[in-house]
């Protein structure tokens, strides 16, 4: 749904699945700017959750092996420009770290083409890092 500011929101359900059993797993996000994250009402380890996304990120708890751990997200979308949304799981598996991720584009991220003629150019890479 379109917001006052040109921005659009939409509907995220984020399923995280544990293949091996994990210890303090922890669930957090990186947010694009101009963008924002808000969980649907749920309970995570025992607790409510809802509202804007914790910047400290959400403490799962431990978690077997098979487990899922389902979140509906509302995701808003810059009306410009764009990002990756990356969420981490991090945790202790056998005494052991992990970490997995996954990361979705935010908008249109990056430089917008310029179409001349037939062709749409870009402007070349200024600083960043490069892919």
């Amino acid at each position: 749904m379109p917001g006052a500011d040109g921005s659009s929101t939409k509907v995220l359900r984020l399923i995280v699945t544990t293949v091996v059993a994990l210890d303090d797993a922890q669930l957090a996000a990186a947010v694009p700017p101009a963008s924002a994250v808000a969980i649907h009402p749920t309970v995570v380890a025992g607790l409510p959750v809802a509202g804007g996304w914790p910047s400290a990120g959400l403490l799962l708890g431990p978690l077997a092996a098979g487990r899922a751990v389902i979140f509906d997200l509302d995701v808003t979308e810059p009306r410009t420009g764009g990002g990756m949304l990356v969420f981490t799981v991090t945790g202790r598996a056998g005494g052991l770290p992990v970490r997995e991720g996954v990361g979705i584009t935010l908008g249109h991220p990056g430089p917008a083409g310029v179409l001349r003629g037939d062709v749409l150019e870009y402007p070349a890479e200024q600083g960043g890092q490069a892919p």
